[in-house]
């Protein structure tokens, strides 16, 4: 006499080495972070302040057709080559390039009319 099966009991087993499975792939894969939030994992987030914060990689500002300002530095200086900038705008490292003219100059209003690669520059302040 031949004995069936019951399709309960398949079924049991069946969801049983299922559950062992996905509990043994959770036990192994999971890696516990050695530091806290976000020190380990990902990079610190840019956060709101008045402390100074550094990024690695790169950092768009203004990257919309909507946005009419790159970048508005309010208050302090800003370096680019140098960590301690001690004017408003020093540059360390490299040549200045300035496609459309330059003006360098203290006045009241600007030229009417530009003129590409012209440079302004004015000693009698």
């Amino acid at each position: 006499m031949k004995k069936q099966i019951s399709y309960k009991i398949v079924s049991l087993v069946f969801s049983i080495l299922v559950i062992c499975f996905a509990i043994a792939f959770y036990v192994i894969a999971w890696d516990e972070p050695t530091d806290s939030p976000p020190g380990g994992y990902i990079p610190a987030p840019l956060n709101t302040g008045i402390d100074g914060q550094s990024k690695e990689g790169g950092l768009l500002l203004g990257n919309s057709d909507t946005v009419t300002n790159g970048l508005i530095v309010r208050y302090g200086n800003v370096g680019i080559g140098t960590t301690s900038p001690s004017k408003k705008l020093e540059v360390v490292g490299g040549p200045i390039k300035a496609t459309g003219g330059l003006i360098i100059e203290t006045r009241t209003s600007d030229p009417a009319s530009p003129e590409t690669g012209r440079m302004w520059l004015r000693t009698d302040i």
